[in-house]
């Protein structure tokens, strides 16, 4: 407990705080970040355990997270457009409801993702494999993926 900081250090000094030694070993510090921003939180966490353990996430991650920010922004812009145009309310509290599913979601798949490095780590397993892909082309094989193949 004793080496916990505020979103694990990464959130950068903001006007005249530093933030990178706020509530520094401070429980009640780590339960108002669980409690008040338990998505970032999990995100943040998400990122140091990636950081610390050197593992590069799969592109696709941070295609979801952007498509879960991007419905997060939608809904954030059409409550603004509801407060002044009563037919929009509907709209924005749909709206609303899927980016919350959707952000849920995914810091759920978060939650998992930081679980399963956690078990592997009581296991003992320390490499992680890095898969990488060759593309194909709508139509087959690349001729470079032809040629890696041979």
């Amino acid at each position: 407990m004793q080496n916990y900081v505020c979103f694990q250090g990464y959130i950068p000094n903001c006007c005249c705080m530093d933030t990178s030694d706020m509530c520094r070993g401070s429980e009640l510090g780590l339960c108002l970040e669980g409690c008040c921003c338990p998505v970032f939180s999990i995100s943040i966490a998400r990122l140091h355990l990636m950081d610390s353990k050197r593992i590069r996430p799969d592109p696709w991650d941070y295609q979801i997270i952007a498509f879960s920010n991007c419905l997060q922004l939608a809904s954030c812009i059409l409550d603004i457009i509801a407060i002044f145009v009563e037919e929009a309310r509907e709209a924005a509290n749909i709206v609303d409801l899927i980016a919350d599913l959707v952000t849920l979601s995914v810091a759920g798949c978060m939650g998992a993702q930081i679980n399963h490095e956690i078990k592997t780590d009581a296991n003992g397993i320390k490499e992680h494999p890095v898969v990488i892909g060759i593309p194909v082309a709508q139509g087959g094989p690349t001729p470079a993926a032809e040629e890696m193949a041979r």
